[in-house]
């Protein structure tokens, strides 16, 4: 008898280490606003045996992001974004780790997981740029980043 043993699959890079190099889209910029970050998630799911097997994925995108400055401050609240949504994709797929191999009728239930992770995540970028006045505001920015970089090392794990 084969036994298969698949945990919650999580695809990313390793810490966002980005630089404005790595924004490929042209600047766009509205209401004052001098970077966009785009980050997306992805649940892929494949059948084996009639068993469904997960995995989340989270990625920086470079085509859909842009920048109208250099100022290594905003390039810090940016990677913190992207670190945040890396969080959240983590938390995720622990959430979903039990599914793993389960029958075509709890796909569903993964899919309303993911939409509920996705906005419980959106919800901490809105709060993040709330209070940290999308990185003007430098104390708070400062309390934001090395909040997120300790939880974003502890969910590595």
């Amino acid at each position: 008898m084969k036994y298969l043993l698949i945990a919650a699959l999580f695809i990313s890079h390793p810490s966002p280490e980005l630089t404005w190099n790595d924004y490929n889209k042209r600047p766009t910029s509205e209401n004052g606003i001098v970077a966009y970050t785009v980050t997306e998630w992805k649940l892929n799911d494949s059948s084996v045996n009639g068993r469904i097997y997960f995995e989340v994925v989270c990625n920086f995108v470079p085509e859909g992001s842009w920048t109208a400055t250099s100022s290594p401050e905003i390039l810090r609240h940016e990677i913190a974004h992207v670190s945040l949504y890396k969080i959240y994709s983590r938390i995720f797929a622990k959430e979903i780790e039990r599914y793993q191999g389960c029958t075509e009728s709890k796909r569903v239930k993964v899919t309303a997981l993911f939409n509920a992770a996705w906005k419980r995540s959106e919800a901490m970028q809105k709060l993040f740029d709330k209070e940290s006045q999308h990185g003007m505001n430098p104390i708070t920015e400062n309390i934001w980043e090395n909040n997120i970089k300790k939880e974003y090392n502890e969910k590595a794990n």
